[in-house]
């Protein structure tokens, strides 16, 4: 029979993931064991991301502009920049809009925003479960995913807790706004922009 100790030995043996926390992630980021590569930090785990390709920039520029002339001076948009979710996780948004004044976030990563824009192509499903959930989960209002296969904005409001999610928050609310159709965010729900001027330009 195995004494508890021996089990206790045993269990250590075994291997399992290292639960990275934000401070640790940007102490290794400090000593350039990130360089040359795209990584972000998801619920402990340090997540290598896709290569940018060409219509991927090409619809965040767009939508960076597009979104610049709906918020007045009062917000400000991030680029591809990181949020404090949480103190294990650091994502790397490709668009946040964030309330001002722009000097709250000279030395510390904003938390949350009133808008979050996410440019999908190859990430698609895990910006439907994985992301989405984070964002609900850290009180992100609103949420949008620009998918660049279909051509379409995936938007997604109303967060609420559920236990079955997989951070245990979701969006109650969700709708899909084809190439032609006007959209406004829930924060200026007077001011329209049209889907088909965040996407990139499509090959004859």
């Amino acid at each position: 029979m195995t004494s508890v100790q021996e089990r206790s030995r045993a269990s250590t043996l075994e291997p399992h993931p290292y639960h990275w926390t934000a401070a640790a992630y940007y102490e290794m980021a400090e000593r350039g064991q990130f360089e040359n590569s795209r990584v972000e930090l998801i619920e402990g785990e340090i997540v290598e991301m896709s290569p940018i390709l060409a219509p991927h920039s090409a619809a965040v520029l767009r939508t960076n502009i597009e979104l610049r002339r709906l918020f007045d001076g009062d917000y400000f948009i991030r680029a591809q920049s990181a949020m404090s979710c949480a103190k294990d996780s650091e994502p790397q948004p490709d668009i946040l809009v964030v309330p001002g004044p722009i000097e709250r976030f000279d030395h510390a990563n904003p938390t949350t925003g009133v808008l979050l824009v996410e440019v999908s192509d190859s990430s698609l499903r895990y910006d439907r479960t994985v992301k989405s959930s984070l964002y609900a989960r850290a009180g992100i209002p609103e949420y949008w995913i620009l998918n660049l296969r279909e051509r379409q904005v995936e938007t997604f409001c109303k967060p609420i807790r559920d236990p079955d999610a997989r951070f245990a928050w979701r969006y109650a609310e969700t709708k899909i706004y084809a190439e032609n159709d006007p959209l406004a965010p829930l924060k200026l729900p007077s001011k329209f922009l049209v889907v088909t001027t965040l996407l990139p330009t499509q090959l004859p």
